[in-house]
């Protein structure tokens, strides 16, 4: 490539990356900013200290790590979820399968399901 389409890239990319990471950093210093200065008029949009103790109010209003642990736990289900259908899908269309039935049981094939009497169910 030409150094100018090089350049242009990357300075395409640069500003890409700015735009979606501007809301993120504003975040952060909102959350840094002391509880007077988040509402004045005219806005300021560097507080004049950083203000950590609005992360332990947090921390102490409410059970947030109660928060965090269903977040995992929900987010782990979900991963779970999505991950079924297209391993479903890759060990469905295997030709392994008819040699054994079982491989897919774990991963949603509805052809096969499992039956707990001890004989299997290939209907």
């Amino acid at each position: 490539m030409k150094l100018a389409k090089k350049t242009s890239l990357a300075v395409t990319g640069f500003f890409v990356a700015a735009i979606f990471l501007i809301p993120y950093i504003r975040m952060l210093i909102t959350a840094l900013t002391p509880a007077n200065e988040v509402f004045e008029i005219p806005a300021n949009y560097l507080p004049t200290s950083f203000d950590f103790s609005n992360f332990f109010t947090v921390w102490d209003s409410g059970p947030v790590a109660r928060y965090i642990l269903n977040t995992v736990i929900i987010a782990g289900d979900l991963g779970r979820t999505h991950c079924r259908g297209p391993s479903g899908l890759l060990f469905g269309s295997l030709p392994v399968q008819r040699a054994w039935p079982g491989l897919v049981v774990g991963f949603g094939n509805p052809n096969v399901r499992p039956n707990l009497d001890g004989d299997r169910n290939l209907s």
